[in-house]
């Protein structure tokens, strides 16, 4: 089964393009000549109303923009995101409930994804 974090990187990966790099910890990214799209877990809590061994991860995914260039960035990201967005909804358990443009560091832009989780233990 693994970690929650091997399973939705495991989900996510062969959903990403090619080029994209996934970083499943939560780290400072290198600059890099392609998109990068890195998990960061937030939180775990007890999902309302569902049986005992079911709970809800909370993770905010972040795209992040190779280009310096804010121009080149916000025209990159309008597509990645919303590829990204499309790639989340095809994954069983997990939904995303919001997408906020960020910046990652002093030259570079991103967009953080808040997403859930939902983990049933195996019986």
């Amino acid at each position: 089964m693994g970690t929650l974090r091997e399973q939705l990187a495991d989900q996510l990966r062969p959903l990403l393009p090619a080029a994209w790099k996934l970083v499943d910890v939560e780290r400072n990214v290198d600059a890099t000549n392609t998109p990068v799209v890195q998990l960061k877990l937030g939180d775990i809590a007890k999902t309302d109303a569902a049986p005992q061994g079911m709970f809800t991860s909370t993770w905010t995914i972040t795209i992040i923009s190779p280009h310096q260039d804010i121009t080149k960035a916000e025209y990159q990201l309008d597509d990645d995101v919303i590829d990204l967005l499309f790639a989340l909804d095809t994954i069983p358990g997990v939904q995303w409930s919001a997408a906020k443009k960020v910046a990652v560091d002093e030259t570079r832009l991103g967009w953080d994804i808040t997403t859930e989780m939902h983990v049933q233990k195996e019986a």
